[in-house]
């Protein structure tokens, strides 16, 4: 179809590919440069050949002319118009219109060109869906042309394009007689906000139709029940998901035009819209498919939950074992460098996991768990292992829950609680600040990670050099890395901030557990451990449901938990400045 009628050498591309290259280029807001070497690869991929950027100009301003053909008169403010395909039955239409500003140069380009100021606006006429908010039909024009003039426009394109319109709804500005009478004769009923002095004018006696008693019977109607009450009953509240309609496009999209020419204008609009009307159809597409896809899940719920319970339940036996065979078996200086090794083992895990899950997911998603057969190496070395030697432990009681192991159970909790979050948000938070994408949040994550295993790895020094103040020196770091992610306005604060956080879990993590392993009742050091890493794991659990509660009370949940989690961690630093864990004393008793 695309080269009917063609003459010269045919087009290699289809229409549907030109429109969708262009319905990328207004989401990216790129030039035709950018946007043909980003659509490159995966042009390749469905075997077309790349695309120049003249050869989609040109393409797409062909497109543009078709689209806008109409039989509909117009005049030299208007610039273009059109619709889009038709949906099934009959809708209920909202009109109305929102300006796009003109492209203004830099001050640098005013100051070497000798250019004058661009002043203006671009007016877009739209005739939206009230059901699902997609453009229906269009009219780009100066801002000259007023709200009255395209509205006679609008119900034309509706009408050529196929559309069934029920109901228009629009706002006191479309009250005209004229549009009252032209609606009542195509059998559309009229929604308008009418104009109050009007309804004053008439109040204290009859109301003649004046041409068209539909808006007669209106305007008895609102001085019976009141506007209020008439609003609700024809059903004019919904009006005003039009602004939202043209929210959404203004701010996925852009509010500023980038053609400089007058009549490019509209084509830069009506790939905009076709980008907008794509979004919504799949949004709404989504929604429909929710039900089937709920009873998908709920088919495969039980298993899902199974297999992560089973996988769960192995994890939280595996993960504790190693620092509690090391707290078990060895003691002073020797456990500390062990605890810390083992950080920096837990650490460099991560990376390297991280970094083959990426590699077996480039390969097919399904690889990606065949990473925890990793796990496989665990079971091994657990028969190679030599059995530990045995230690004359005094008989106890079953008590092993003592007021430190608590303490230290709940630091974990805190410290957790708090940090958790931030990585969490720390994608959304380099997006938000710097309008970067997934790589360079990776990359701070990637730091986090690295410097929480570099201070594991030296811990065992660390611990020698300044035992007394490990935790506090732990819970300064961090706390200057929170600081850092919240008062950091560049990719350099933001990604050190994230650092430091890193650095300091690599110190606090061991530190605890040292302190678990010289508090913990004899015999009952593998079962502390075991309960103080717990409680660390169950605040990832609890984090969740503490962003929904901070969400609910402060209306986010990306800088209030940092706003909430710096005070906390003052208050530890300060805690353990004060209080020393790891004075000599003797083990606690059962």
């Amino acid at each position: 179809m695309m080269n009917r009628r063609k003459r010269g050498r045919p087009f290699l591309h289809p229409d549907c590919v030109i429109a969708w290259v262009m319905a990328l280029r207004a989401t990216c807001r790129n030039s035709y440069r950018d946007v043909v070497g980003d659509a490159e690869d995966r042009l390749l991929a469905l075997g077309l050949p790349p695309l120049s950027h003249s050869q989609l100009h040109h393409r797409a301003q062909e497109l543009v002319e078709r689209a806008m053909r109409t039989t509909c008169p117009t005049d030299g403010r208007v610039l273009g118009m059109g619709w889009f395909p038709p949906s099934e039955g009959r809708r209920r239409v909202i009109v109305d219109s929102s300006g796009f500003s003109l492209n203004k140069y830099g001050g640098w380009i005013f100051h070497k060109w000798d250019l004058e100021p661009v002043t203006g606006w671009v007016k877009l006429h739209a005739a939206v869906d009230a059901e699902d908010m997609r453009v229906l039909a269009y009219v780009v024009s100066d801002e000259g042309m007023g709200d009255i003039s395209a509205f006679p426009l609008l119900m034309g394109l509706l009408e050529q394009g196929g559309h069934g319109v029920a109901a228009v709804l629009a706002d006191g500005a479309y009250d005209k007689i004229e549009h009252w009478q032209d609606l009542r004769s195509k059998g559309i009923e009229f929604v308008v906000n009418i104009k109050s002095p009007l309804l004053r004018k008439y109040r204290g006696g009859p109301v003649p139709s004046s041409g068209s008693p539909q808006r007669a019977a209106c305007i008895r109607r609102i001085r019976k029940i009141g506007l209020a009450a008439w609003k609700r009953e024809v059903g004019y509240n919904v009006r005003w998901t039009v602004e939202r309609a043209f929210s959404d496009l203004k701010r996925r999209f852009g509010d500023t035009m980038r053609a400089r020419d007058r009549y490019r204008m509209a084509g830069d609009l009506y790939w905009r819209m076709l980008a907008y009307n794509g979004y919504k159809e799949v949004r709404a597409g989504l929604a429909s498919a929710r039900p089937a896809v709920t009873n998908y899940r709920t088919q495969f719920l039980y298993a899902i939950l199974g297999c992560r319970l089973l996988f769960g339940f192995g994890l939280g036996l595996v993960y504790p074992l190693s620092n509690a065979l090391i707290n078990g078996i060895y003691e002073g200086d020797k456990r500390a460098s062990l605890l810390g090794y083992g950080t920096f083992m837990l650490n460099i895990g991560g990376i390297a996991l991280q970094t083959l899950g990426g590699v077996l997911a480039d390969m097919n998603w399904q690889l990606t768990f065949l990473a925890h057969g990793i796990a496989v190496l665990s079971l091994v070395c657990a028969f190679l292992l030599p059995e530990p030697p045995k230690k004359d432990v005094k008989k106890t009681s079953g008590k092993w829950l003592t007021g430190p192991v608590l303490v230290i159970g709940l630091v974990f909790f805190v410290y957790m609680l708090m940090a958790y979050p931030v990585m969490l948000n720390v994608s959304v938070i380099f997006s938000d600040r710097l309008a970067s994408g997934a790589a360079v949040s990776s990359t701070a994550l990637s730091l986090y990670t690295a410097l929480a295993a570099v201070s594991g790895f030296f811990f065992g020094i660390l611990f020698k050099k300044v035992k007394r103040w490990c935790l506090f020196l732990g819970f300064v770091i961090a706390t200057i890395g929170m600081v850092m992610v919240w008062v950091g306005q560049n990719y350099i604060v933001l990604t050190l901030g994230v650092g430091f956080i890193g650095l300091g879990f690599g110190i606090i993590m061991p530190a605890l557990l040292a302190w678990c392993g010289r508090v913990a009742p004899e015999g009952k050091v593998s079962i502390c451990t075991s309960f103080a890493l717990a409680l660390m794991n169950l605040a990832g659990f609890v984090s969740s449901f503490y962003l929904s509660g901070i969400a609910s009370i402060f209306g986010e949940s990306v800088y209030a938990p940092i706003m909430i989690a710096m005070p906390v961690l003052v208050i530890m630093t300060v805690l353990f400045l004060v209080y020393n864990p790891f004075k000599e004393s003797n083990p606690a008793p059962a």
